[in-house]
């Protein structure tokens, strides 16, 4: 039988049916397995005894080494305090499952509970965050480190909606974070994702975002560096706010981004972008029209 190859790799990786195909046999690190099913935190996190939280399993975790966490379908954890942190360097988080069955992480309770990724090179991928919480967080997640990949995540509002959703927010660096094909269903946030620091190489690729926003979907305050917008559709329907807004001095690309609001004239400000394809719509059922 014929085979074929790809001599240089996949360097975005695999998913099938947007479950990622996970390599366990790459380098040193250790995989370990989560389901609240079955799980309990007194196990080993193996296949048959798997632990019963990621948070438990990052304990497990080591710094530098590339350890996985492979999360099983339906898995569902609470997140109802604020010390929920992500804060082992180069830690994979797998999700498994397609769609309503990937895992889910749901904030609970005060508006302090919220999920933050605090070290580099970070992915996490599949998960399903529900904001429930029962006062306003400033932000469901925070990303505070450089190198973050963000992809095939869901963000949706149950309890009360967060001020920002996601919040890339800046103690060392926010370089070379990636938020790849997440979709946010949110109303009443001021923000879906919010930049207000400075950073290089930041990408928002293949995303949807449609909802009310009091700034707009992806709100960015600070000078960034080579800001890639990559395809993506995002809906804001408050009037007379922007779809996406950029800082003046942002540079970097924007291309066949898709937005809509309820005037063209608010619907996208570029900043310092160049833009490609990039179409924007003022109602519903209209052809788009190309913006800037």
């Amino acid at each position: 039988m014929t085979t074929s190859n790809y001599n240089t790799g996949f360097p975005n990786g695999v998913t099938i049916r947007n479950v990622p195909i996970v390599d366990l046999q790459n380098g040193n690190g250790k995989v370990f397995m989560v389901d609240s099913t079955i799980g309990s935190d007194s196990h080993k996190g193996t296949f048959r005894y798997p632990f019963a939280s990621i948070r438990r399993a990052l304990t497990f975790c080591v710094a530098g080494r590339g350890d996985k966490i492979l999360v099983a379908t339906g898995h569902e954890e609470v997140i109802d305090d604020d010390s929920y942190d992500i804060a082992v360097e180069n830690v994979q988080i797998f999700g498994l499952g397609v769609g309503k069955e990937r895992p889910r992480l749901e904030l609970s309770g005060i508006a302090a509970n919220h999920l933050k990724i605090l070290r580099s090179n970070i992915y996490m991928g599949n998960i399903i965050v529900d904001i429930n919480n029962s006062a306003a967080p400033t932000y469901a997640l925070l990303i505070d480190s450089p190198g973050v990949i963000l992809e095939n995540c869901s963000f949706m509002v149950t309890g009360t909606a967060p001020t920002s959703v996601v919040a890339l927010q800046t103690i060392s660096s926010i370089d070379n974070v990636s938020l790849i094909n997440c979709d946010f269903y949110i109303n009443g946030s001021s923000n879906g994702i919010y930049i207000p620091y400075s950073g290089d190489n930041i990408t928002i690729q293949d995303c949807s975002m449609f909802g009310t926003f009091a700034n707009a979907c992806i709100y960015n305050t600070a000078a960034l560096t080579n800001l890639r917008l990559i395809r993506g559709s995002y809906s804001n329907f408050t009037a007379t706010k922007a779809a996406v807004s950029v800082h003046a001095s942002t540079t970097g690309i924007a291309e066949d981004v898709r937005m809509n609001s309820d005037s063209l004239t608010t619907v996208f400000s570029a900043g310092s972008l160049r833009c490609n394809g990039c179409l924007g719509t003022a109602a519903a059922a209209t052809a788009g029209t190309a913006i800037p």
